[in-house]
């Protein structure tokens, strides 16, 4: 069979919407979106120009046209490659940037800050997370699965989110493959990743097991949130409580739904803190069934029982009007009083 040639009759040149929509809209980019769109249009048309020849045509300075090269790769917009005597112009995909604002509407921990460790972020441009990830295939296999598991191309923002996760937490690459996994099938984003990244650090989650266990006790905590009454998606905090309940402490769920209505009923809230309590209090007595719980509350009411009635008999003291003695009347006695008093 003969090879097939393609060719592609086109009239015009398509412009992503995340530039119209979110770069042409700076103030300082109107003359840079002209030049970046004229070059669209000569990379579409197939042929080469020189920053002279984009000039002429735009009616505008040569250095006006090399400012726009490094604005728009400041910008991550487009890559430069300098070879002897000529300069490739790469142009990268657009992710929105709108997308971080949507992301916290995210519930988890991704909605509140970690404490303990703020990843800092890096200045990496794309050419040096190229330079990078072609000397360390770890992270190289690591944004690959990432553009894969998330279903896109990486912005340059989130390239870096995750070059910083990689080595500044010390997970492990296995440990992060599973996040990513995991997020990608849950359809969570980049600032979800980050934030569970942090998060795994300051618990000490460094490994595939731990990991494991933990992504388990996600998908229990809706189920713990409504036990304790709550319609939403657990906190930060939350999560750390019900990780240990389950993962530490290894509770069943009927024995955490047990405390759960013991909170509602003693603190008449929905109280991590002190429902946190109540199973601390079983795990320090080897208490791990909820037969075991129940009955563990019967001896207690039973033993607080007496000593309620001997506290209660040693503080009452009569008063004086019962330390008064009094007599016993029959009725004739009664009758015989009254008549008396009638008289």
């Amino acid at each position: 069979m003969s090879n097939i040639t393609f060719k592609l009759n086109r009239s015009y040149t398509p412009i992503d919407n995340v530039f119209i929509d979110e770069y042409m809209s700076k103030p300082d980019s109107a003359l840079f979106s002209l030049i970046y769109i004229y070059a669209c249009r000569c990379a579409y048309a197939g042929f080469d120009a020189s920053n002279e020849s984009i000039a002429k045509a735009l009616g505008i300075l040569e250095s006006d046209v090399v400012k726009a090269w490094r604005y728009w790769h400041k910008q991550g917009v487009i890559e430069i490659h300098k070879n002897k005597n000529t300069v490739n112009i790469e142009f990268l995909p657009l992710v929105s940037h709108t997308e971080e604002t949507e992301n916290k509407t995210e519930t988890l921990p991704e909605t509140e800050s970690v404490d303990k460790k703020v990843l800092e972020k890096t200045q990496f441009t794309p050419a040096d997370i190229s330079s990078i990830a072609k000397r360390d295939k770890d992270l190289a296999q690591l944004l690959e699965l990432a553009q894969y598991k998330l279903g896109k191309t990486l912005s340059h923002l989130d390239t870096q989110k995750l070059v910083a996760i990689h080595d500044q937490l010390s997970l492990g690459n296995d440990v992060i493959a599973l996040l990513l996994t995991f997020a990608g099938d849950k359809g969570k984003k980049m600032r979800y990743i980050e934030t569970v990244a942090q998060n795994w650090h300051d618990m000490g989650i460094n490994s595939v097991e731990a990991a494991e266990e933990y992504l388990a006790s996600i998908d229990k905590s809706n189920m713990i949130m409504r036990y304790l009454a709550l319609k939403r998606e657990p906190s930060v905090d939350e999560r750390k409580y019900i990780y240990k309940w389950l993962s530490l402490y290894k509770m069943p769920t009927d024995l955490i739904r047990f405390a759960c209505e013991k909170t509602l009923k003693s603190a008449g809230a929905s109280s991590f803190p002190y429902c946190d309590s109540i199973i601390e209090n079983w795990h320090n007595q080897n208490i791990n069934t909820l037969e075991a719980a129940r009955d563990a509350d019967i001896e207690y009411a039973r033993a607080n029982k007496g000593v309620s009635k001997e506290k209660v008999a040693q503080v009452k003291k009569p008063s004086g009007f019962n330390n008064y003695t009094q007599r016993d009347y029959d009725e004739t006695e009664l009758e015989n009083i009254l008549k008396s008093k009638n008289d």
